[in-house]
């Protein structure tokens, strides 16, 4: 079923194909990791094949990652233009969806573009997160 609002978008996965379930996961993987250019690709595969509200929450994340991809590149004006870009493509959706947690996403995010390093986290630390170091 097609979910239109992004305000309605599940708190969990469950609503969610086993294929997607699993690369979601893969993007938790990757990004506790530190691979974050794999993570980015990941999630734009899931945000290319989307075709409800889920696409719009898959293009912040992948502009998430790709704002952590830039700052490692040294592409600082880039890195914060779109970080910036991102919590606005995230702004409709509930803070907790798909059991990531979008304002500790666009923290860590926002961190690592001003300082070069650290963790990206999905999750609060404690709680079962995915992060990674930079």
């Amino acid at each position: 079923m097609a979910i239109m609002d992004p305000h309605r978008i599940p708190s969990g996965r469950a609503h969610l194909d086993e294929h997607d379930r699993q690369r979601l996961l893969r993007l938790e993987l990757l990004v506790a990791d530190g691979r974050f250019d794999e993570a980015q690709e990941t999630a734009e595969d899931l945000w290319l094949e989307a075709n409800d509200a889920h696409k719009l929450l898959y293009q912040g994340l992948s502009n998430a990652l790709t704002a952590v991809c830039a700052r490692q590149a040294r592409q600082l004006r880039g890195a914060h233009q779109i970080a910036d870009a991102t919590r606005s493509i995230l702004a409709p959706f509930p803070r907790r969806a798909l059991d990531l947690e979008l304002d500790v996403l666009l923290d860590s995010v926002r961190d690592f573009v001003l300082r070069g390093e650290g963790p990206i986290l999905l999750r609060r630390q404690g709680g079962g997160q995915a992060q990674a170091q930079g």
